[in-house]
């Protein structure tokens, strides 16, 4: 059975208080805005998902809440795992092949750039990079067709469905 993975950077985060300890880092004012345009346009594609994945860092924590919440997934769903936070693509690749056979779409909320390394392992597709050289600049979204269980998650094995970066809406 075919498989989703929706992968969402977090948002833009705070820099003003350069005193606090990068994992405590919150969202920036146009983080929340983005968060907020990002959740509304899921939900209009009528987007959902079966568990979620978060990095624990707070700027993901706040990311996570607030799509979950625009996406009407409760917070039981929500599994918030350390390891995410600053995680490589082969590190995410382990936490996503541990997913259940029944998660039929996994929703991941990452930092880069190990967010933008698992996007480009898993597809073969060309990515359109922004003029700063990224794919996934913050709260953007990616979402994949995966074609196998997570378990035999492979390279390049999934197919791109459509990225989306606030900008863009």
């Amino acid at each position: 059975m075919t498989k989703q993975l929706i992968m969402i950077r977090h948002a833009k985060s705070d820099w003003s208080l350069p005193a606090i300890d990068d994992f405590e880092r919150p969202l920036a004012g146009r983080g929340i805005v983005d968060c907020a345009k990002i959740g509304q346009w899921l939900a209009a594609q009528g987007c959902s998902a079966d568990c979620v994945i978060s990095s624990s860092a707070l700027r993901a924590w706040q990311t996570t809440e607030a799509i979950a919440y625009s996406l009407g997934i409760s917070r039981q769903k929500i599994q918030y795992d350390g390891k995410l936070y600053l995680a490589d693509s082969d590190d995410m690749l382990k936490i996503i092949r541990k997913q259940a056979d029944n998660c039929n779409t996994l929703l991941l909320v990452g930092h880069n750039p190990g967010m933008d390394q698992l996007l480009i392992e898993l597809t073969a597709h060309k990515l359109k990079l922004t003029e700063n050289g990224k794919l996934l600049t913050t709260a953007s979204v990616a979402m994949l067709s995966i074609p196998d269980d997570w378990k035999n998650l492979a390279t390049h094995s999934g197919n791109i469905i459509v990225m989306m970066r606030p900008r863009e809406l």
